[in-house]
């Protein structure tokens, strides 16, 4: 969650916004496999949040005013 942080909002975690975070996948204890579908959960959930919402996913919406695409996403890549 921490890389997340980093490279989405471009700054360290808060404490108390990393501990909510890592608390969703620290709930499973020594389970390997629920900790690994927590990961995931918590990894996706992290982009729902208001706190993405309203700084990380800014860019994504400048980028699409600018250049006058709202059909896609970032993650879509035209082909020739």
């Amino acid at each position: 969650m921490r890389q997340q942080y980093l490279d989405f909002l471009n700054r360290e975690p808060d404490a108390a916004g990393l501990n909510f975070w890592v608390n969703n996948i620290d709930v499973c204890g020594a389970d390997v496999g629920c900790r690994e579908v927590r990961r995931i959960d918590t990894s996706a959930a992290f982009f729902l949040s208001i706190e993405f919402k309203e700084t990380g996913y800014l860019v994504e919406r400048i980028y699409k005013a600018a250049y006058g695409d709202d059909t896609r996403t970032s993650g879509h890549r035209r082909t020739a």
